[in-house]
């Protein structure tokens, strides 16, 4: 049994080429940084036993076997890193589903809004145009009070005018009797 460092990461993996080993003895390659991935197993003896049966020396048939299984390890781990467990599954399948659902309730949440806009839109479109009828109103009745003045107004010049006259036109007729009188 043999024992070689294969990685950056200095693991260590069992090749097992021995001539007399026994087929119990399997290489076991790992799942990459914490995530589960299915047990993957490498029996190494019954690689290098198949490569020095095909001619390869001992130690070519170890290397090879290592390479290979090298290969394979590797092979695990960039799957690893694509594949998503039933967790990670389940809990996309739930944030897609909150996701839905919070957008559903933000486009409710946001009609919700408009309709309260708009609503309130009227409200002050009608208030604006019950206050312009109100400030129309005033205007007419200050209007019409405005014309009751004038016309009073004018109804007191006339009279003083009048009475002026009036006042005139008798002392004048009384100068006159005076007048007549003395003479």
């Amino acid at each position: 049994m043999h024992i070689l460092k294969t990685s950056p990461r200095a693991r260590q993996i069992r090749l097992f080429c021995d001539a007399v080993g026994s087929n119990t003895d399997v290489g076991k390659i790992g799942s990459p940084a914490g995530f589960r991935l299915p047990f993957v197993s490498v029996d190494t003896l019954t690689i290098c036993k198949r490569f020095r049966d095909a001619g390869f020396e001992e130690r070519q048939a170890e290397i090879m076997t290592q390479v290979l299984y090298d290969v394979i390890q590797s092979s695990v781990e960039v799957q690893g890193r694509d594949m998503v467990s039933k967790t990670g599954l389940k809990q996309g399948i739930l944030i897609k589903h909150l996701e839905s659902k919070l957008d559903d309730a933000i486009k409710k949440l946001e009609g919700n809004v408009k309709l309260d806009i708009n609503l309130e839109k009227s409200r002050a479109i009608e208030a604006h145009t019950q206050s312009e009828k109100n400030l129309q109103s005033l205007d007419n009745k200050i209007e019409v009070q405005i014309s009751m003045l004038k016309t009073q107004h004018e109804k007191s010049r006339n009279t003083a005018i009048y009475t002026f006259i009036g006042m005139a036109t008798t002392a004048c007729s009384l100068y006159f009797a005076y007048l007549r009188l003395i003479h």
